[in-house]
């Protein structure tokens, strides 16, 4: 439910970004700072400097289509996914027959001889191929200290 209205929200905020890409483009007449510019105005900015009226009405186009790109790719694929999740919403995953004597979706090991043989140690490697060298000045680490029997184990018992 809640991966649902995220999904309505984006399509919401999508379109609502495609709405002002398109007004923007639309304009005739540059803004800086919220003011409508005219022929002969300048535009200072403390982040893109300074602009004349032909320069900001280009860089208010720009910014147009930028959101017109933007707010339609997250309209168009946050309204996929609703659709998507909505359509497979009430279907149920596909569940394989239990085996008698199994309960639902546990299936018995396959019999010996089928399976793949058991591996005992490391795999072995290809045949025609070397393991490649270690790295200069690698040192093996020590092999681990035997186990220790313990009290109860069965050498030690009843001595």
């Amino acid at each position: 439910m809640k991966n649902v209205l995220y999904l309505v929200l984006g399509v919401i905020l999508g379109f609502f970004l495609l709405i002002i890409g398109i007004n923007e483009v639309s304009k005739s007449n540059p803004t800086c700072g919220g003011q409508t510019m005219s022929h002969g105005d300048r535009c200072v900015s403390s982040k893109g400097g300074e602009k004349d009226y032909d320069a900001q009405l280009s860089s208010d186009h720009r910014g147009g289509y930028f959101m017109i790109g933007i707010g339609g790719l997250m309209g168009v694929g946050s309204l996929a996914v609703l659709v998507g999740a909505l359509v497979t919403r009430g279907k149920q995953p596909q569940q394989h027959p239990a085996t008698p004597g199994f309960p639902s979706g546990h299936q018995p090991p396959p019999p010996p001889g089928l399976g793949a043989p058991p591996q005992a140690g490391p795999p072995a490697s290809q045949p025609g191929y070397a393991a490649p060298p270690p790295p200069p000045g690698y040192i093996a680490p020590p092999p681990p200290p035997p186990r220790d029997p313990g009290p109860l184990s069965p050498r030690t018992k009843g001595q």
